[in-house]
């Protein structure tokens, strides 16, 4: 078994995606495992890790869905990272003391 973590909203997108494309040929019980998690987690908590334990077949699966961009993760975190970056160089720029 494979133990795969993955925010809220990106476990939504990848049952979105799996509907759209895999519905046919996902992997037997894989679409009802996460859709059930996602029925016990809070839709209002979209940023909160949540952990499902899949066989190698179904995490192969989820993890082709997930490099393919269809999770939000990734950018999520660059655009975070970018802003925090950004605000700590204007608060250098502001409080640094200027040379008359």
């Amino acid at each position: 078994m494979v133990r795969l973590v993955y925010p809220r909203d990106e476990w939504v997108a990848i049952a979105r995606e799996l509907a759209a494309t895999y519905r046919d040929t996902a992997p037997p019980g894989l679409v009802a495992r996460i859709d059930a998690l996602l029925a016990a987690a809070p839709a209002g908590w979209t940023g909160e890790p949540y952990a499902l334990e899949l066989d190698e077949t179904s995490a192969d699966v989820v993890r082709a869905i997930v490099r393919l961009g269809c999770g939000p993760t990734e950018q999520t975190e660059l655009a975070a990272q970018q802003r925090a970056s950004v605000a700590e160089a204007d608060a250098i720029v502001r409080h640094h003391p200027r040379e008359s």
